[in-house]
């Protein structure tokens, strides 16, 4: 899955789970980096397992006593995993291991049917192959292509939206707060300009 997509959900899901901006931000930038593996010549390896994050998530139950390390520890834990879990579902991926030799995929398929006698039919099947660690000679896969980026502005969107209380209240935090601070500067100097004036006449 395209690296935008990947931080785009993380960063929507922490935002709608009420956690500051910062937070987004910072899980937003977990989600992507199990995908650091590029850099070895290797993809969907073993930084895309399911253990790292889950041992994370039961450090963060250890540690409940302590507010400054659960949160931290929760938030990384849950933005690591949603990589897994979207690449899982996007391709082969191995998520079991060093338990497991093999790499898994979801594939989920539905079929509506709309007519005299209407049906719906759903399946979830999980597909299985050997891991090879995910080494390869070159990176021919897409950084973005027009559909990830258009998804996941959407979803950037719509999380600000809701965190900051609305379509008109982000326009307002985004475009207009630019403006506010050169219009008071402005007055602040007209109002300077006929300051001087008067005083000059007197």
């Amino acid at each position: 899955m395209e690296p935008l997509l990947h931080f785009a959900i993380a960063f929507a899901l922490t935002l709608l789970l009420g956690l500051r901006l910062r937070w987004a931000l910072a899980l937003g930038l977990v989600g992507i980096l199990p995908d650091i593996d590029v850099l070895f010549f290797m993809h969907r390896s073993v930084s895309h397992s399911i253990l790292p994050p889950l041992s994370l998530l039961l450090l963060s139950l250890i540690a409940w006593r302590s507010s400054r390390l659960k949160v931290p520890l929760t938030a990384i834990s849950l933005g690591w995993a949603s990589h897994s879990f979207l690449d899982l579902i996007d391709d082969y991926t191995p998520v079991l291991f060093p338990l497991s030799s093999k790499s898994y995929r979801l594939v989920f398929e539905s079929n509506i049917i709309i007519g005299s006698r209407p049906s719906v039919s759903m399946s979830l099947t999980t597909l299985e192959k050997p891991y090879n660690y995910g080494a390869f000679t070159y990176l021919d896969a897409p950084l973005f292509t027009a559909s990830g980026l258009a998804i996941g502005l959407i979803l950037i969107t719509l999380a600000l939206s809701v965190y900051y209380g609305g379509p008109r209240s982000l326009v307002k935090r985004l475009l207009l707060r630019k403006g506010l601070p050169r219009k008071n500067a402005d007055d602040e100097e007209h109002q300077d300009m006929i300051q001087g004036q008067k005083s000059n006449r007197s």
